[in-house]
């Protein structure tokens, strides 16, 4: 397939055009093994911050579980001790 890259004049940058005239698509850019270095960027970037927002908030539950659990031991082991209380004293 030739590739003919003309300049749109609008955005001052180039459209990629096969030579019938047709826009190429995604697919077939990329078939021709021609991605632009930003998008290759742009994947690596969006990747590193789905997962460091996924760890972030990862972090944050387990921090947050972790309270409510030792929440919920301090109060078994309260309740444990009134009902020790109680009973000594009967």
């Amino acid at each position: 397939m030739v590739i003919v890259r003309l300049d749109d004049g609008f955005t001052g940058g180039n459209r990629e055009r096969t030579a019938a005239g047709n826009r190429m698509s995604l697919k077939d850019s990329l078939d021709e093994g021609e991605m632009p270095i930003r998008h290759k960027v742009y994947a690596i970037v969006s990747v590193f911050t789905f997962v460091g927002v996924w760890l972030l908030l990862d972090a944050i539950s387990a921090f947050m579980l972790a309270m409510i659990a030792m929440f919920l031991t301090e109060v078994a082991l309260d309740l444990i001790a009134r009902l020790v209380l109680f009973f000594r004293r009967r």
